[in-house]
């Protein structure tokens, strides 16, 4: 092919604007359910990136900006993560969990859902702050399970799973 049929760009002229690019989002709804899925075994923002194929944070909050069905769904995939980690929180404590760290768990809650769970004013490690429950080390294995019913009830939680409606 001769240089004068080969197709060059255009430059453009001083104070002429490029067209803008457009680019195609890989946004899907069905993400919606995937982000609740994957929040039903602790997982957050990293993990539902990396399992979506997404390869930015910036991706995925510019999609919870632009899309309100998106912004639906994480907002349920956070309460569904904290439900998570307050079951696990609530076994422990209930001397389900062998070798049980609440140190850890603590700092987890602390860092994932500090709303909720702020670390005492007192300085101590070990003190969390679970709304109107003083200390969970005060409350009998009755209580406790009333507890994790509630939470569970509060999101239709059955057997690890939330309600799919």
């Amino acid at each position: 092919m001769s240089v004068s049929k080969m197709a060059t760009k255009k430059k453009p002229l001083k104070g002429e604007l490029l067209p803008k690019r457009v680019r195609s989002t890989k946004y899907k709804a069905s993400m919606c359910e995937e982000i609740i899925d994957i929040a039903s075994n602790g997982g957050h923002v990293a993990q539902m990136c990396v399992k979506l194929g997404i390869r930015s944070k910036d991706t995925f909050y510019r999609w919870l900006n632009e899309n309100s069905d998106f912004q639906d769904a994480y907002s349920e995939s956070k309460l569904v993560s904290q439900t998570y980690y307050e079951r696990i929180l609530l076994m422990g404590a209930l001397g389900q969990i062998e070798r049980y760290n609440f140190n850890s768990m603590a700092m987890i809650l602390n860092n994932k859902f500090g709303d909720d769970y702020k670390r005492s004013s007192t300085g101590s490690n070990t003190e969390i702050n679970i709304g109107s429950i003083n200390s969970i080390e005060q409350l009998d294995s009755e209580a406790l399970e009333n507890k994790i019913k509630q939470l569970n009830d509060k999101l239709g939680y059955v057997e690890g799973k939330p309600d799919s409606d």
